[in-house]
């Protein structure tokens, strides 16, 4: 099997980088987002992966794996409190040329408020290719599901893996992470590649990077 390099360049557009309009959160802002996190956690603990947030360190290895060529589009499904959100802008993503998709409406306008300028989208992942501006569409570099995919049927895994395929130039991946051992999708049955890129310790529980690309 191709396997993928261990350590994947970002590339990035660098007239499209952000300068200083991704806010990096201060104390009172962590503090809400730890909140609003817990009372997510409670209220819908199957849409969130872990009872903790994702650490610096996974966010930032999560980052240092995601390929952009100039022009294309990075998409984030399932933000959260924006965690892996700010370690992809700080890693050189384009704030014009990023977007984020959630499907929880008080998770996304905290999103919203943190990253001004950010293309925050209300909907359901599903619906990936009616939710992006028309000019993404087929110029997505990577797309990094933090979506809890393990935890879901067969059939809503290969939905979701048509909706990402759907909306990436041919020969992409897309990374998951995930806090199972082995890989959180079936590989074999959806006609899927698997390799797993990083085990982060420095993270409650520990994590692995995957990348998924076509068989």
């Amino acid at each position: 099997m191709k396997t993928l390099p261990a350590n994947v360049e970002t590339r990035v557009d660098s007239s499209l980088a952000p300068r200083g309009s991704a806010r990096a959160p201060s104390a009172g802002s962590t503090l809400a987002a730890r909140w609003l996190y817990l009372k997510q956690m409670l209220a819908h603990p199957k849409q969130m992966a872990s009872i903790f947030p994702a650490s610096r360190v996974l966010c930032e290895r999560i980052a240092s794996h995601v390929r952009v060529e100039p022009g294309e589009w990075l998409v984030e499904l399932g933000p959260g409190t924006g965690a892996v959100t700010q370690a992809l802008l700080d890693g050189g993503a384009s704030l014009d040329r990023t977007a984020v998709i959630e499907i929880g409406d008080e998770l996304a306008q905290h999103v919203r408020r943190s990253f001004p300028g950010l293309k925050v989208i209300t909907g359901d992942a599903m619906d990936l290719g009616q939710l992006l501006p028309p000019g993404a569409v087929g110029r997505v570099g990577t797309i990094v599901c933090g979506i809890p995919l393990a935890m879901v049927p067969l059939d809503v895994q290969r939905r979701l893996v048509d909706a990402m395929f759907s909306v990436m130039p041919e020969g992409r991946y897309f990374l998951q992470y995930s806090y199972f051992v082995t890989s959180p999708l079936k590989a074999r049955e959806l006609g899927l590649k698997a390799e797993r890129l990083d085990y982060v310790l420095q993270n409650v529980p520990f994590a692995s990077i995957w990348a998924y690309r076509k068989a």
